[in-house]
């Protein structure tokens, strides 16, 4: 079924691509942003709802585990939701944080239909300055705009983990092409549509570009098929005052017990 979807979804872009590929270029920016999967199941409402802040000043949902020590805020990636962070919130009971989750636009509870890494940004910013955390634990694409997110808010943290992280949001846009069998002229048409919608030129975009100098842990699977570990190198070369935790046959989830107690110990310092 998955094939299928992908094969439909390739001849699709290829004949709109033959008549117009600016016309072609806005139905894969639609395609770009959908996530196909991400909302919260019965399970992960209950588990979500039960923590649920409400009447907030923020239009986004946002969840609290309340404790009285520093605050943590967790940031998912796509096609999650923050029902990802329950193992994580349990290893860290001892430490009694006060812990902070959002869902992205289209995952989770939010009841936005399309996702992009530059708005989700923004959100971390109203979440980060409205919550003011010492730490921030993102993961996969949630670390991009974690990042910039942190960059852009009027507060500093005390440490930022990033769990298999992304670099080049060129390399997003490559695997889409590769995916789907984009033609050039409209994935060069793609790059053009998303520079004047979002103001941003996606063959620069960089983690890296947002990421602190200091005080960030870096966990990354050598065998993550997702998000390469070469990424994760990328950013250590430009920063090369981050620490480097490297895993192996873990995959992109990176869901092991080994990880929550990495997180755990580097929080505790």
């Amino acid at each position: 079924m998955k094939k299928l979807i992908i094969f439909t979804v390739s001849i699709t872009i290829k004949v709109i691509s033959f008549f117009s590929s600016s016309l072609a270029a806005k139905y894969c920016l639609y395609i770009f942003t959908k996530p196909r999967k991400g909302r919260a199941n019965d399970y992960q409402k209950n588990f979500l709802k039960n923590n649920l802040l409400k009447n907030t000043s923020l239009n986004f949902p946002i969840y609290n585990w309340p404790g009285s020590n520093k605050t943590l805020l967790l940031i998912h990636g796509w096609e999650s939701n923050s029902a990802r962070w329950k193992p994580l919130i349990n290893e860290l009971y001892s430490l009694d944080l006060n812990i902070y989750a959002l869902d992205a636009p289209g995952h989770g509870l939010n009841r936005e239909k399309t996702f992009n890494v530059i708005s989700y940004s923004k959100l971390i910013t109203k979440i980060i300055n409205k919550t003011k955390p010492d730490y921030i634990v993102a993961h996969s694409i949630g670390t991009m705009s974690a990042t910039e997110g942190l960059f852009n808010a009027n507060h500093k943290i005390e440490k930022l983990v990033l769990l298999a992280p992304v670099n080049n949001f060129s390399f997003i846009l490559n695997e889409f092409q590769k995916i789907l069998l984009v033609p050039k002229k409209t994935i060069e048409s793609l790059i053009r549509l998303i520079n004047i919608k979002y103001h941003t030129n996606p063959l620069t975009y960089k983690t890296s570009n947002y990421t602190p100098k200091d005080s960030v842990l870096i966990i990354h699977d050598k065998q993550d098929k997702i998000i390469p570990y070469s990424e994760t190198l990328e950013i250590i070369k430009t920063h090369p005052k981050h620490i480097l935790k490297t895993t192996n046959n873990l995959g992109h989830r990176l869901k092991s017990k080994h990880v929550l107690g990495l997180i755990k110990e580097y929080l505790s310092l």
